[in-house]
């Protein structure tokens, strides 16, 4: 008799529904990202930049030079293909290649993205909580600095 396994998601609801790359990147400007990303960003986009710090999180990688042996790939090397996808990735590679470099997460870029989205939106204080997943004094503090500016 066979088994099935069930895979659940890993996040049952997620609190931050809009953070996707292209959202952000409107919220932000490439000198605001930490490590390495700025210079991916002059290299690709904002976006992908974005995308990629996103993906990867924190965190310094070695980068090897490109070959197309995928079996002599990092880890980090197949991240980076599966995130921008070959033609972006051979790009990032190429320049960083032999170097140490740092990928930061976009975790200041997400919550300022959100907070504007607090400010912006003509919801119920009740309905934003729980959107984000904030207590509604947590929404309030945030439209309040905002008035405060």
């Amino acid at each position: 008799m066979k088994t099935q396994s069930i895979s659940a998601p890993l996040f049952i609801h997620d609190p931050y529904p809009y953070f996707k790359a292209h959202i952000l990147a409107k919220y932000t400007k490439a000198e605001e990202l930490k490590g390495d990303l700025p210079e991916v960003a002059e290299l690709l986009s904002l976006e992908k930049a974005i995308q990629l710090g996103m993906s990867m999180g924190f965190g310094d990688f070695y980068l090897r030079r490109w070959t197309d042996d995928k079996s002599q790939w990092s880890d980090p090397m197949h991240m980076i293909v599966e995130v921008l996808g070959l033609y972006d990735a051979r790009k990032v590679i190429n320049h960083f290649s032999g170097c140490q470099i740092s990928f930061a997460g976009c975790y200041s870029v997400m919550l300022k993205a959100r907070d504007q989205d607090i400010i912006n939106s003509t919801d119920s204080v009740q309905n934003i909580a729980v959107r984000y997943g904030l207590h509604r004094n947590r929404i309030m503090r945030i439209r309040n600095r905002k008035n405060n500016k």
